[in-house]
């Protein structure tokens, strides 16, 4: 599918992978991570709360697409170099007043006009954008499945950790 978007981009771009299939365990370590520097950060806020907050960068286990092999992440190139999309690969959302969002207001015109690009590609095929960060798209996963409204195809791979 990546193959299949990339013939959608202009001349001189391309798609870069920077990461796909994540073990599950992996997955759930980094959410705990989060988690616990979120509840440190806001101690006046419930587990709940925080659980949200940290959801909005990393996805709980139970819904994550990476373990699935149903979610990328991917930025743009142009001629080999990596293109400026308002934020760093993997930034976090309370650390860039949340220009980590895919729509996010105060970009640049190069800044929109890149990740428009990106969404055009991405969108042309069947991938769904998670709206916290630019940089990240499903198929066949948990968040497609809610979002399309059609069967979850991919489930977590525990198997291969």
């Amino acid at each position: 599918m990546l193959e299949l978007a990339s013939t959608s981009l202009p001349s001189g771009y391309q798609i870069h992978l920077k990461e796909g299939f994540r073990p599950a365990s992996l997955q759930r370590t980094g959410f705990e991570h989060v988690l616990g520097r979120i509840a440190k950060k806001y101690q006046h806020l419930s587990e709940a709360d925080c659980r949200r907050i940290a959801s909005e960068y990393v996805a709980p286990p139970e819904v994550a697409g990476h373990p699935t092999g149903g979610a990328v992440d991917v930025t743009l190139l142009y001629d080999g170099s990596e293109l400026n999309l308002g934020t760093e690969f993997n930034a976090e959302p309370d650390e860039t007043e949340q220009r980590t969002y895919t729509g996010s207001h105060g970009l640049t015109e190069e800044e929109r006009a890149n990740r428009n690009i990106l969404i055009n590609a991405m969108t042309s095929v069947g991938f769904i954008n998670y709206p916290t960060e630019w940089w990240h798209w499903s198929f066949g996963d948990k968040y497609w499945s809610w979002i399309s409204r059609k069967k979850v195809r991919y489930e977590p791979i525990e198997t291969l950790e």
